[in-house]
């Protein structure tokens, strides 16, 4: 039986993915799994030209950075990457 260490799914329709629940098990983070997770998440949206995706991140989360690296802009309450604004 091999633990899960992190997941992260997304729930979309054609125009809008929204990121959620993306988690890694404590004893696992800093190893790349979370950043493999929203990789993955990500491609899945690109794959299926859904123009838009969406999470939501505390202000304080030290991984706004991180994300702002991978095409994600701060709008409001949350943050949005679209086709338009992907890392070059």
């Amino acid at each position: 039986n091999t633990p899960l260490v992190g997941m992260g799914r997304i729930t979309a329709d054609a125009r809008l993915a929204v990121l959620c629940d993306l988690v890694v098990n404590p004893e696992n983070r800093h190893l790349g799994i979370g950043k493999a997770i929203l990789a993955e998440r990500m491609r899945i949206a690109d794959e299926k030209e859904i123009p838009y995706l969406y999470t939501e991140l505390a202000d304080d989360n030290p991984l706004q950075e991180m994300y702002g690296r991978l095409g994600f802009v701060a709008t409001g309450n949350g943050l949005f990457r679209t086709i338009h604004n992907l890392p070059k």
